[in-house]
């Protein structure tokens, strides 16, 4: 017996019954006839019908015009590699967009410090997602443990007497 639930319309149940079936490859078209969707109402469902399924480790991934095919384990990794690199892009962006920032003076102390909290995060992550597996692999196997300590001590929350 299905629960009817108020966040999830009928149609993206449908969507989602259909697609956990799918153990390849599916065209928009057969996915449309398995659901009885016209082709406009399947796009608009599929999105959450695809997040649904996410959080049950069912992936899918899209075949530009053609349909969805479902991701078996080795078509994940190539799909975080993919994620990966666009993380990377939208790293590079941020830190272009700090740099456009004419007088850092001019700025409160809390956007001075926000911004070069952000500039850190955006150009770690941008190295990040250009290193090789290896290189990281070898850093890691050999720790600095003082760098280790001081970094985290940074990001640890530190009470502040009279804040609170």
């Amino acid at each position: 017996m299905r629960v009817i639930t108020i966040e999830r319309s009928v149609d993206t149940d449908k969507t989602v019954d259909a697609l956990r079936g799918v153990n390849n490859e599916i065209s928009y078209e057969s996915l449309c006839a398995a659901t009885g969707l016209p082709m406009a109402r399947q796009r608009q469902v599929l999105a959450s019908a695809r997040r649904i399924l996410e959080k049950e480790g069912i992936l899918f991934g899209a075949m530009w015009k053609i349909g969805l095919r479902r991701l078996f384990d080795s078509d994940k990794v190539v799909q975080s590699e993919h994620t990966k690199k666009r993380i990377g892009r939208a790293a590079s962006r941020g830190v272009k967009r700090l740099d456009t920032i004419s007088d850092y003076d001019k700025l409160s102390k809390n956007e001075q410090q926000t911004a070069a909290i952000n500039r850190i995060v955006f150009s770690v992550v941008k190295a990040q997602s250009r290193a090789k597996p290896e290189k990281i692999l070898e850093a890691v196997a050999k720790p600095d443990v003082e760098k280790v300590a001081s970094t985290v001590a940074v990001l640890k929350p530190r009470k502040v007497l009279g804040s609170i």
